[in-house]
């Protein structure tokens, strides 16, 4: 066999086969880390009462969420981000999330738990509030379908109670006091538990 035989015959048809043979194992490995881009989420906690996430994952260890809350009286939104740095069964997660609930009757909710709600109840009539969340958390199950998860951290609540001043001021008795509506702020404890399912 002559040398250019081989050089214009043989040796492109060997590179092309040594090439599918080396490349076709990386190619499997590749797809099998591809993880499914979107999935939806149902949790319950504390100060988000019950939400819906559609959820977005653009690269495995970033995902992007939001969707509306509900309270039992009123609705509202939330969105946020979550670093998961592992595909594993049983990883970690660090959550950051912002929350606003629309202004909502709050009183026969609080009232059907037993509470007495005396001069406050005008207040409660259409009470708004929003929060901001940091939570770390554990994640258990498949990242490829669905997975459980628990989170715990801190949560800024923020609020306006509309109709507070008035309030004061027709408790007062005196017209020339002038008072505005009470601001709250504060950090408190905040936890949630949830479940997320992936498609696509």
């Amino acid at each position: 066999m002559s040398e250019s035989h081989w050089k214009n015959g043989l040796l492109p048809r060997a590179l092309a086969v040594g090439a599918c043979l080396v490349g076709a194992p990386a190619l499997a490995a590749e797809g099998k880390d591809v993880l499914p881009s979107f999935g939806v989420g149902l949790d319950a906690g504390v100060p988000d009462f019950a939400g819906l996430n559609l959820v977005y994952r653009p690269v495995p260890f970033l995902r992007l969420q939001g969707g509306p809350l509900f309270n039992g009286a009123g609705v509202g939104v939330r969105g946020g981000v979550s670093l998961v740095p592992f595909s594993t069964v049983v990883a970690p997660s660090l959550t950051l999330e912002y929350g606003h609930y629309f202004s909502s009757d709050m009183r026969s909710p609080l009232g059907s738990v037993g509470l007495s709600l005396g001069q406050a109840e005008p207040v409660l009539s259409k009470l708004s509030y929003g929060f901001g969340s940091a939570h770390l958390g554990l994640e258990v199950g498949s990242a490829r379908r669905f997975q459980f998860f628990l989170r715990a951290g801190l949560s800024y609540v923020h609020t306006t109670l509309a109709g507070s001043g008035e309030l004061i001021e027709q408790s007062a008795g005196d017209s020339s006091l002038s008072a505005e509506d009470f601001r709250l702020r504060g950090v408190l404890p905040s936890v949630k538990l949830g479940v997320l399912f992936y498609f696509g």
